[in-house]
């Protein structure tokens, strides 16, 4: 059945408003990797190469998780990490502790306990991390750190928090590698 013009006219118009009316808004991505002025915290210090880096499940996404009064989550569809959170922050740690290269690298393992977003609070960090000296395999250090970084309700000033968390824990490895380097026992 064919239908008069001025009808087809009307549906193509309704369809094609529910098509715009159904696009979703585009996807915006962050990183946690400092721009190239911030990358290295090290130094004159060698390279630590950062192994691993695993996070807890309810964050674990490529999507942004920000929590939402006392018990609630709130997975934000429209901004994304640029890689795999842990990926991410895995990227963020090895820029900020590239040095120069060495044939035994001090080596860190992360695991990351809590990474809170709160809009218009802030993002707190928790990590225990296990540092193994690029001279032996026997010398090793386990260390707990905690950071919390102030932001204000944006996207971006939460992900500058979390950067500044990441900047906190890569200078704490550096100091703890230092310190096993020079073979003293105890975290920073």
């Amino acid at each position: 059945m064919k239908l008069p013009w001025p009808f087809t006219g009307l549906l193509l118009v309704g369809l094609s408003l529910g098509l715009v009316a159904c696009s979703s808004a585009p996807i915006r991505f962050h990183t946690l990797v400092p721009p190239p002025d911030k990358s290295s915290t090290a130094g004159n210090r060698e390279r630590i190469v950062v192994e691993s880096v695993s996070v807890p499940p309810q964050v674990n996404r490529t999507e942004l998780v920000v929590r939402e009064e006392a018990s609630g989550l709130v997975i934000l569809e429209s901004d994304w990490w640029g890689a795999s959170l842990p990926e991410e922050i895995r990227s963020a740690l090895t820029a900020r502790l590239d040095g120069p290269s060495t044939q035994n690298p001090t080596r860190a393992w992360v695991t990351i306990t809590r990474f809170d977003t709160l809009p218009g609070r802030g993002a707190w960090l928790e990590a225990d991390y296990r540092l193994n000296a690029r001279q032996s395999t026997d010398t090793t250090t386990i260390c707990r750190f905690r950071h919390q970084s102030n932001a204000g309700d944006s996207i971006t000033s939460l992900v500058l928090a979390h950067q500044e968390n990441l900047d906190a824990l890569a200078q704490e490895i550096a100091q703890g590698a230092s310190r096993l380097e020079q073979r003293q026992t105890g975290c920073p």
